[in-house]
């Protein structure tokens, strides 16, 4: 897909600046990216192939950029710097083991705590819990280890994911379509929770419910819902397509962007996209923010369990029809993320790419464990998702 691809090499131009291909997989481990920062300027950086490398991983060549750092591992072999770069391009890449192993060989010559947070993370994506916890325990004990305690909430999260996991492809089917949010929240897609289920966890996600969507209740939570359907951003990328020839007309449009060139953007995307999305539009964006709000109401405690599949079953029917594959959803998923708010977007880009470039390839992905065209047993139209609604309206709040 040509619109993930380049978001991809965005991405890696991003992490080229902040010097850590692979740190930032959570929210709270921001602060890695400076550590790491921190470690390149306070030394001479004078290996070429090291320069080139990483020019090569800012470009996505990954190939190219393996081959300059095992040339300039071939003149300095304990060089920790060239190790580091060398494990976070396998890292990147899902080779997670090859990843460890050149962690290892970087801390044995020296590097930082930041590489024990790294190789942790690399355990982490393995499953290997234990010894990813043991890592980020070490991270904690450098000066400024608490940057890692967003690191050490993710692992909480997939390990308790990873011990709850569901049986039903189905229900795992209509998880993964949260995967894109979820996972950068640090969150498993093996269970509707994908979280250590808690108080903290639910008053968290009821504040993320009003500050991001202005609901505060279940009531406005299920009206959210129906708006979501049918009467929310796809709506305004249609309107705009229709009026995309008269300038004049797309400006009663202009006042939806507070910036001018997030404006500017939602019309060079209308442009490129317009006429090969066609009618679906942008309902890739809607429909998968509707399964994400479904999941957030569950893990809020303003839905049950049964109310929460009742509700995501026929949407997850409806967003099968739209694709043809989990990389061409996401794609479209983007897109809409980008017409929608472009400086939000690009605030966390580096970050959800690099996630979504793991969804991708990662073989315990649920994007790649789960066919596109698993069996799914709802209706898939939109009147049966308004009927799920509607049903889940009747019931008291649990």
């Amino acid at each position: 897909m040509k619109k993930i691809d380049l978001f991809v090499f965005s991405c890696f131009a991003l992490l080229a600046l902040a010097s850590t291909p692979l740190l930032q997989g959570c929210s709270g481990t921001t602060t890695i990216a400076n550590d790491w920062k921190g470690i390149f300027s306070s030394q001479e950086e004078n290996s070429t192939s090291y320069e080139r490398a990483r020019k090569a991983f800012a470009d996505g060549q990954l190939s190219a950029a393996l081959q300059e750092v095992e040339q300039g591992l071939q003149k300095s072999a304990n060089d920790e710097n060239l190790l580091v770069l060398k494990a976070d391009i396998e890292s990147y890449d899902c080779q997670f083991e090859k990843a460890i192993a050149d962690y290892s060989k970087a801390i044995s010559c020296g590097a930082s705590s930041a590489a024990y947070a790294a190789r942790g993370e690399a355990y982490l994506r393995l499953s290997k819990f234990s010894q990813a916890r043991s890592d980020i325990q070490e991270a904690f004990k450098s000066p400024g280890g608490t940057n890692y305690g967003g690191l050490l909430l993710e692992l909480n999260n997939i390990e308790y994911d990873s011990q709850h996991p569901l049986k039903d492809p189905a229900k795992l089917w209509a998880i993964a379509c949260t995967s894109s949010l979820y996972t950068n929240r640090g969150n498993g897609n093996n269970s509707l929770y994908g979280a250590v289920p808690s108080e903290d966890l639910a008053k968290g996600q009821r504040q993320v419910l009003t500050k991001f969507w202005g609901i505060n209740s279940r009531k406005q939570l299920l009206a959210m819902l129906k708006r979501l359907v049918h009467d929310f951003d796809n709506r305004r990328w249609q309107e705009m397509r229709r009026l995309q020839d008269t300038p004049a007309f797309l400006l009663q449009f202009r006042a939806g962007w507070g910036l001018q060139e997030d404006y500017d953007h939602a019309l060079k995307l209308l442009r490129e996209h317009s006429s090969e999305y066609g009618d679906r539009g942008i309902q890739a964006w809607d429909f998968c923010r509707y399964m994400n709000v479904c999941r957030a109401g569950y893990q809020a405690k303003y839905l049950s369990e049964d109310e929460t599949w009742t509700l995501m079953m026929p949407m997850a029917a409806r967003i099968q029809t739209l694709a043809k594959s989990w990389a061409q959803l996401e794609s479209e998923y983007l897109v809409g993320y980008s017409f929608w708010s472009r400086s939000a977007f690009a605030s966390d880009e580096w970050h959800y790419m690099r996630n979504v470039n793991r969804l991708l390839k990662d073989p315990n992905s649920p994007w790649v464990k789960l066919p596109w065209n698993t069996k799914l047993d709802s209706k898939s139209d939109d009147e049966a998702i308004y009927r799920a609604i509607d049903k889940v309206s009747e019931n008291q709040e649990p």
